[in-house]
């Protein structure tokens, strides 16, 4: 189930990479006076640097974010079924990210990891 969910992500990722470069390759405008030298580059590089600065956001944002978005689901889901108050833990978790980025992520994990309870029986 999560493979055919990732493909999809995968997927539903490069159609609009494509459709974004079809966009932006279909645009007619005048070119400036200095592009008439690189007017043969300008169909070129244009959708390739609009796919790779898609691409960029997605590796640099987006996947942190959604790591970081189930990481706090888990802490959140563990801590209430230890009898924790989760909402503190997630928060602890956010602050620290905003503050230390990815150090701060995992310095927290470490931490609950080392003083969560058992769990009740």
């Amino acid at each position: 189930m999560k493979t055919r969910r990732n493909v999809l992500i995968l997927m539903m990722c490069v159609l609009l990479t494509l459709t974004i470069t079809t966009a932006v390759q279909a645009q007619d405008e005048e070119m400036p006076d200095w592009a008439s030298d690189y007017s043969e580059w300008i169909p070129v590089l244009g959708p390739t640097l609009v796919g790779l600065g898609f691409a960029l956001c997605c590796v640099f944002f987006l996947i942190p974010l959604i790591i970081a978005i189930l990481i706090c689901i888990w802490i959140y889901k563990d801590a209430e079924k230890r009898g924790k108050q989760g909402i503190l833990w997630v928060l602890l978790l956010i602050v620290a990210t905003i503050f230390f980025n990815i150090l701060g992520l995992i310095v927290v994990i470490v931490i609950w990891l080392l003083v969560r309870p058992p769990l009740k029986g």
